[in-house]
């Protein structure tokens, strides 16, 4: 029982390390993309936009996951949201 509960409990936290990110952070493919990223990193791993709008850049990312709002500073990331679909 002891050995099933390690097995969850390790599950959840790398499902949770994964999932959990906090708002300064998000996955780009196997990339993390955090505050402080040069604009330049983000396009490389990210790839274009699908909307600019100022200084916010719009990923779209599927059905099945929340829309990356990427707000940008001087050509460096101040903020990131992820915000769900309508």
């Amino acid at each position: 029982m002891k050995t099933l509960f390690a097995v969850v409990a390790t599950t959840v936290m790398m499902l949770g390390a994964r999932s959990g990110l906090a708002d300064d952070s998000f996955y780009c493919g196997d990339s993390i993309i955090s505050t402080g990223d040069e604009k330049f990193s983000v396009e490389q791993h990210c790839g274009k936009p699908d909307q600019i709008e100022e200084d916010k850049w719009i990923y779209e990312r599927g059905p099945e996951q929340m829309t990356v709002i990427v707000h940008f500073d001087q050509d460096t990331v101040s903020m990131i949201e992820e915000v769900p679909k309508d």
